[in-house]
This record gives structure tokens, sequence and C-alpha cells, in this order.
């Protein structure tokens, strides 16, 4: 546990805020409480998640990863739909101090707003952040495990608990909401 990094998290989120308002994007600008969610809400969210992901025929840890920007989209647009607070943030993860995805900047996603190349896949990131700051990504734990494990959606989400980030694994936020990826394509 690093209480360094919990606060890392929320002041970057809270900046990922006021970045995107800046930017005139919407959000949801939902506000972080300090009570943290029980976990068999986050149990029955990650069973949502991924049953939402396999009527979407997402069938794979490597087409889920593929598709991180779409899935996690649409689970926060029906989490929300079903009441429960929740923001899209995109960022990056931090993984034995290496960025998850080298080229990914808040200069570079800037960039894409300002000129969307429509045609050329992004390479960016995105999670679930809920409003107790604990994290949600749907899509990542794949990619951070040796390739022979089995390719099982269920195992393939990383939750972390509010005020449980690691110094070796953490995660950046640099934006928030999903009219970035509306925007950008």
């Amino acid at each position: 546990m690093s209480d360094k990094n919990s606060k890392s998290y929320l002041n970057k989120f809270l900046q990922a805020q006021k970045q995107s308002s800046s930017l005139k994007l919407k959000h949801s600008n939902f506000k972080l409480e300090s009570e943290k969610h029980d976990l068999q809400d986050i149990i029955e969210i990650v069973k949502f998640g991924i049953e939402l992901m396999k009527s979407l025929g997402v069938s794979s840890t490597a087409e889920a990863r593929s598709k991180c920007m779409t899935v996690h989209q649409i689970i926060h647009s029906e989490l929300l739909a079903a009441g429960i607070p929740t923001e899209l943030t995109i960022g990056n993860v931090m993984l034995r101090e290496k960025p998850f995805i080298e080229s990914m900047t808040l200069q570079s996603l800037i960039d894409e707003l300002e000129s969307p190349m429509l045609d050329k896949p992004q390479d960016i990131h995105c999670w679930l952040t809920l409003n107790d700051s604990s994290i949600i990504d749907f899509t990542i734990y794949s990619s951070l495990t040796s390739p022979d494990k089995p390719e099982c959606l269920e195992d393939n989400y990383v939750y972390i608990e509010p005020f449980e980030h690691d110094s070796k694994h953490y995660y950046v936020p640099m934006l928030v909401g999903i009219e970035y990826l509306v925007r950008t394509g």
C-alpha cells in the first residue's frame, strides 16, 4: 500500500476532471466520496461488466484488449443508467516505472482531440473510476501476466481498492468522460 500513490491518484483524477473541463469535454463531474464500496457491490459490478462484454460478442482477453475503449465506454454508460456513479478515465498505467503505452501523454491526447485521425486506431488506455476512487479495468490484466495464462474474461480485470495504489503498478488519469472517445473516433 502506498499512501503517496493513493493521494497522487486522487490529485491526478481531480486534475484530469479540470483538464477535461478546460478542453470543453463533457463528463459526469461526479464527486469522489470517502465511503468505500462494499465488496459484494464490487463483485456485482465486475460480474455485470463481464456479462455485458460477452453480450457484445467479446469472447477473449485479446479481443477485450483490442476493444478497450468500446468495452469501458459501454460498461460505463450501463452502470450510470443503473444508478452506479462511475467515470470513464483515460490515461496510462505505470508498470515498474515504465508506461504501459509509451507514446501516450496528455499532449498526445490533446493533439488527437484537435486533429482526430479517424482512419487510424488510437493507442490509448481507459478504465473506470468509481466514486470511492477505486479502479476497475476490464481489459488490462492479461497484458500484465504471462502469455501462457488462460484467456478467460472472468480473470482479466484489475480491481484496485481505494488507497491501495501500489508504487510498482499504478494508474495515471489524464482525461475523464466518454466525449473524448466520441470526438476522436
